[in-house]
């Protein structure tokens, strides 16, 4: 199975052989990016609000950020420190990173229009690939082993953020 998310605030189960469909859950509207953590718990942005919410297996959502993000409009899941799942979420100008169980923020990535010295260039999407974060801007893209590297918006360098 799959799951599926749709603007109106509908998540599916989609069956990838037959291509059935089967509501899961039913929540606000906006619904724009979806990630898992190792335990199968889904994380969901909404861009209309700029709130993030877990649905547990069980089908029961969680907030994990009432709100106020600037466009969440990505979500990727890493493991952390002490083997805890990270949650990663940018924001236009910050990327954000969540404690997974706690939903506390751990640890914020100042991004900027400037190409400040050190700072994220507009955080704007992301993704897992294995152990690697990868972060789009409206200027470049970011991979991440262990520190966080970005590309520098049309100027030709790479910050690296380092976890330390």
């Amino acid at each position: 199975m799959s799951d599926l998310l749709d603007q109106t605030g509908e998540v599916f189960k989609v069956n990838p052989s037959t291509g059935e469909k089967t509501l899961f859950i039913k929540i606000q509207s906006g619904l724009d990016n979806l990630a898992f953590d190792s335990n199968g718990s889904l994380f969901i942005s909404n861009n209309d609000f700029g709130t993030i919410a877990e649905i547990l297996p069980n089908g029961q959502p969680r907030t994990i950020s009432r709100g106020g993000m600037t466009s969440p409009m990505g979500l990727a899941v890493l493991l952390g420190e002490n083997k805890k799942d990270a949650l990663y979420v940018p924001g236009v100008y910050r990327l954000h990173q969540l404690d997974g169980l706690t939903s506390k923020e751990t640890n914020v990535f100042k991004g900027d229009l400037l190409n400040g010295a050190g700072n994220l260039t507009t955080p704007f999407t992301l993704s897992a690939d294995g152990e690697n974060l990868i972060v789009s801007s409206w200027f470049g893209v970011v991979g991440q082993t262990g520190d966080i590297y970005v590309s520098g918006g049309g100027k030709n360098v790479i910050y690296r953020i380092s976890k330390n």
